[in-house]
């Protein structure tokens, strides 16, 4: 194999990837469960991914990854990518923990937005030893710990703290340049017009 054909393998790898990879919007995401009284646990993350349209037509996905936990126990931290797409009305997953530490991951939002008028929507919420929800500031009244709404390209993820002691953290994560790894393969414009 040349090297010429490599790089152009590796491009178009890199391309591949980028399109997969990276969601619409990113964010890492920090949840304080120090304070949360052990015993109304053990607890569960519950994450909820609703249809707007209600067909299941699977045009939006959440992703989670990169998670780290620091004393408390993520029924052994998950590892990977967890991903929900709406391919069904309502699509749902959890996580059950032991308060007593923090839990950090990074979600990803695709931005597909539905031609009807009611947006796609992802909730993440605290659920109780008794799979109730923990109040928390949430306007809609669903007490979500994070919300978001499919109703624009890069949809926002939103938090809400709880009283009982929950704290949330929401740092956008800035995009991926591909400089660097497109000048990693030795990619160079020929001036002639080719590939060098």
């Amino acid at each position: 194999m040349t090297s010429k054909t490599f790089r152009i393998g590796l491009l178009v790898l890199l391309a591949l990837m980028a399109s997969q990879m990276f969601a619409n919007s990113l964010y890492f995401v920090s949840v304080d469960t120090s304070t949360l009284p052990s015993f109304q646990g053990p607890y569960q993350l519950y994450l909820n991914l609703l249809d707007g349209n209600g067909t299941g037509d699977a045009n939006n996905t959440v992703t989670l990854d990169t998670f780290v936990c620091t004393g408390a126990s993520l029924s052994g931290c998950p590892s990977g990518v967890h991903s929900l797409t709406d391919s069904s009305f309502s699509t749902l997953t959890t996580f059950g923990f032991t308060a007593g530490g923090g839990v950090a991951f990074r979600v990803g939002l695709t931005g597909n937005l539905d031609a009807n008028l009611v947006p796609d929507s992802f909730q993440l919420s605290i659920l109780d030893g008794s799979f109730n929800p923990l109040p928390t500031t949430d306007p809609s009244g669903s007490d979500a710990v994070l919300f978001a709404q499919f109703d624009q390209s890069s949809p926002i993820l939103q938090g809400y703290g709880s009283p009982n002691g929950a704290a949330i953290t929401i740092e956008p994560v800035p995009e991926p340049e591909l400089g660097l790894p497109v000048s990693l393969t030795g990619y160079r414009p020929d001036p002639h017009g080719g590939l060098a």
